[in-house]
C-alpha cells in the first residue's frame, strides 16, 4: 500500500514498522498534499484536519472529486463533535485521534 502522510506531529506510519506500507511522500501543507497525491497516486492519504494553506477537510473533498482511487484517513487532535462529524464525512477509511500518545482510530465500514 502506497501512502502520503503528514510530516509533523504523531504520525502512525512514520516509524516504518508496518510491513507492506510504503510512504511515498510526507507533507504538512494541504496544497502540497494535493500536488503529491496527483504526482504519486497513493492508495491512501493521511490528512490532518489542521493543515496550513488548505485544511484536511477541503483536501479530502478535492481528493474525492479528482482522485477517487485514493482513500482518505483523517487525523485530528480535535475532540469537538463538530470537527469529528466533518472528518467522518470527509474520510473514506478512518478517522484517527492524535490527542493521545498512541493514535486511536475509528475505522469506517464503507468502501
Amino acid at each position: 500500500m502506497r501512502t502520503i502522510t503528514p510530516s509533523s506531529g504523531r504520525n502512525p506510519l512514520a516509524s516504518g514498522v508496518h510491513p507492506g506500507v510504503e510512504v511515498v511522500a510526507e507533507t504538512g501543507d494541504g496544497r502540497e498534499a494535493l500536488e503529491l497525491i496527483e504526482k504519486h497516486g497513493p492508495d491512501v492519504a493521511l490528512l490532518d484536519i489542521g493543515m496550513p494553506s488548505m485544511n484536511g477537510l477541503e483536501v479530502a473533498k478535492r481528493v474525492e472529486k479528482d482522485f477517487p482511487g485514493t482513500r482518505i484517513v483523517m487525523l485530528s487532535m480535535h475532540a469537538d463533535p463538530s470537527y469529528v462529524r466533518q472528518a467522518l464525512r470527509a474520510a473514506r477509511r478512518a478517522i484517527c485521534s492524535r490527542a493521545q500518545r498512541s493514535p486511536s482510530c475509528l475505522w469506517l465500514s464503507r468502501p
